[in-house]
């Protein structure tokens, strides 16, 4: 019975001196403690206008590989045409020849 009062009592007087030097510790470290916190707010400031900055970026990128491919896919498209066009042109030009004894017989 005395035992467990004791230890009680010890751990009561353990734990007010470990809560007590913490506050102490906490005003001794004041200015320590106000740096920290103006460094974690701006560390926190940054990450996240790094992030806008790279969302922006993403944003300018993509939207000009929009556009890249656009411009491929006209100019694809465009080159399809005239190779088509060329093509039937090379072809009735080369069977010319065929084609007018075809048409007098």
């Amino acid at each position: 019975m005395a035992w467990e009062k004791w230890q009680q009592v010890y751990a009561d007087l353990k734990f007010a001196n470990r809560m007590g030097s913490g506050a102490i510790r906490r005003m001794l470290n004041r200015k320590l403690s106000m740096a920290f916190e103006k460094w974690h707010f701006g560390a926190g400031e940054l990450k996240w206008q790094t992030q806008l900055a790279n969302r922006a970026l993403i944003f300018m990128v993509d939207n000009l590989l929009s556009r890249v491919l656009s411009t491929w896919l006209d100019v694809s498209s465009s080159c399809r045409e005239q190779t088509r066009l060329v093509a039937g042109a090379a072809s009735r030009w080369c069977n010319r020849a065929l084609l007018s004894g075809w048409n007098s017989w």
